[in-house]
This record gives C-alpha cells, structure tokens and sequence, in this order.
C-alpha cells in the first residue's frame, strides 16, 4: 500500500483537485525531510558556537563579537536557509565551561532571557535591537548560543552523491 501512495504523490497531474495535489506535496515534502534532516541535526550541532560574556564586558563589545561571528561565516547559497538563531541564557563561567566542553545540563527555563531568529541581513536593523536589552544587566554571565545553519544546509542539499537517489516518481506497483 505504501508503494502505491508514493507512487501517487510522485505523479504531475495538474487536472488533479486542489486538495490531492496539496496532499502530493506535504508527502514528497516530508519523504525528503526524512532523507534529510538526521544529516542535517549532526551539522547543526557542528555548526553552533558559544560566546560567554563576563559580568563587566559592555553591550557594544557583546553585540561587536556577534556582528564579528557573522561576518566571518560564509552565506549560504540558498537565502531562504541564511538564517541565524541566538539564544541569550544567564549562566556562570563554570557553567559555560561545561556548555563548550560538550556537557549536556539543564539549565532551568527561567534563565533563558530570550532569543531571536532571523536571516543574516536583518540583524542590524532587527536582530540587534531584539538582542541589546536581554544583555543588561549581566550579573552572572551571559552565554549566547548561535547558529547559523545556512551554508551547512547547502551542503547537505546539494552534494550530489546524496541526491544521486533523488526522489522520482516510482515505477507503477505491481
């Protein structure tokens, strides 16, 4: 039965209703998910950087050291996936240390300050504002998780020994 449905999903027919095509759609879009996003979960964990800020370190030097993380990074060929997630949580220098060196702990919700998610060329006129106030006071320490993601998406999609299987329309079951 399962042959049969990807063979229907697969197939072009425009004269087909509205609602079927949609439904062709969401299951080629989630069989290519399927294919893809394990590989792409292990990159994003590679591609995630820490960025501790000590108690006495400014906002303008905080928000320089991210402005510098995202110029040092390549853009991603694919716009739609040059976006970059932060997430600014209340922590420690030990804690920190412990987050760098791969350590999996919780921290507690209530010390998440917030986070912002967005494409690489609205940072400065979006993101930095949304991050600037979560960054004062720092009492503690703050550790900012970024990620950008986009040219590592890239890569999955377009290596082509990974879409010689591409998803085609299958041979009719028998």
């Amino acid at each position: 039965m399962l042959a049969l449905k990807r063979w229907f999903a697969w197939q072009r027919w425009p004269w087909l209703p509205a609602r079927i095509r949609s439904w062709q759609h969401m299951f080629r879009v989630e069989e290519v998910v399927d294919r893809f996003y394990p590989q792409m979960l292990e990159l994003e964990q590679q591609s995630m950087m820490y960025l501790w800020a000590s108690p006495d370190e400014p906002t303008t030097a905080i928000l320089q050291g991210i402005a510098d993380e995202f110029g040092s990074r390549p853009r991603a060929q694919i716009y739609a996936s040059d976006c970059i997630s932060i997430n600014v949580v209340e922590c420690s220098e030990q804690e920190a240390d412990r987050l760098q060196a791969g350590e999996s702990f919780h921290l507690g919700d209530d010390r998440l300050r917030g986070s912002w998610l967005g494409h690489r060329d609205r940072w400065f006129w979006e993101g930095h504002d949304v991050i600037e106030p979560m960054l004062a006071p720092n009492p503690s320490g703050l550790m900012l998780l970024i990620s950008h993601v986009g040219p590592i998406f890239d890569q999955v999609i377009a290596q082509p020994a990974d879409l010689e299987d591409e998803p085609q329309a299958p041979a009719m079951p028998r």
